[in-house]
């Protein structure tokens, strides 16, 4: 298993994640500087698909391009999902901090 370099920040907000021209409602549960933690209904999504999730941020949106990194089984809410990335935009660094 991978050894994550970065301090995760649990958290509870709403985001969209994009794949192959199909957006899903999901929920962030912890985010650090090098990925995220999502809960998602889509099950159409494999190890290292490539993805974009949205976040809302003050009036707009912020875009995150990532990759799956790990499916969980599914759960109550859906399918635990970690999103890796790397160089995400400095606005998402700034709202991780504010967190």
């Amino acid at each position: 298993m991978e050894r994550r370099d970065c301090i995760r920040k649990n958290t509870d907000m709403d985001g969209i994640l994009k794949h192959d021209n199909v957006a899903s409602l999901i929920r962030i549960t912890n985010c650090s500087e090098n990925g995220l933690c999502i809960v998602s209904v889509m099950d159409v999504l494999n190890c290292s698909s490539k993805v974009d999730i949205l976040i809302h941020s003050d009036d707009d949106y912020l875009k995150i391009s990532g990759r799956v990194a790990r499916i969980s089984e599914q759960c109550e809410d859906g399918y635990a999902v970690g999103i890796s990335f790397s160089n995400p935009p400095l606005d998402y660094i700034e709202l991780l901090e504010g967190l």
